[in-house]
């Protein structure tokens, strides 16, 4: 299951992927997380691996999360797995204008149980809504955080 995800965001693109890839300001827009630790490299940085905790529905999930490639200000490529999915998301950030950047997610599922991958095609509206709310409750903490530093 593929889709893509955009959204404009207004700070400049350096500040976005400063407060996207800052692992201290995660729990300020992702709201369900609980916990997250770097377990092997530099936070953020190509080949890091880190472990999160998220509330789902009132359980505690697991989530290892390996930035596959990050390639100075431009992308961000990361993966997050768990016992039952593996979810791949390519991050690229665009200069709009001076303080405003295109954020576009590009989404990629795969289903490790044989069930849930005959059903993907059900979950996709559901993720996509996710990433969406998730995608803009980030872009209101940076737009926020963002004139609270200047």
């Amino acid at each position: 299951m593929k889709y893509e995800i955009e959204i404009p965001i207004h700070c400049n693109k350096e500040q976005v992927i400063a407060l996207y890839t800052n692992p201290d300001l995660l729990s300020k827009w992702q709201t369900d997380l609980t916990y997250y630790q770097t377990v092997n490299g530099e936070a953020g940085q190509s080949n890091a691996q880190a472990i999160m905790y998220q509330k789902y529905r009132n359980k505690q999930v697991i989530i290892q999360e390996t930035v596959l490639q990050r390639k100075g200000s431009e992308d961000i490529h990361l993966r997050y797995e768990n016992s039952s999915v593996e979810l791949t998301e390519r991050h690229y950030f665009k200069v709009l204008t001076n303080n405003q950047t295109l954020w576009t997610v590009q989404y990629k599922f795969r289903f490790k149980p044989f069930g849930l991958r005959l059903f993907s095609w059900y979950f996709k509206p559901y993720f996509r809504e996710q990433h969406l709310a998730l995608m803009h409750s980030f872009r209101q903490f940076a737009e926020t955080y963002g004139r609270s530093e200047n």
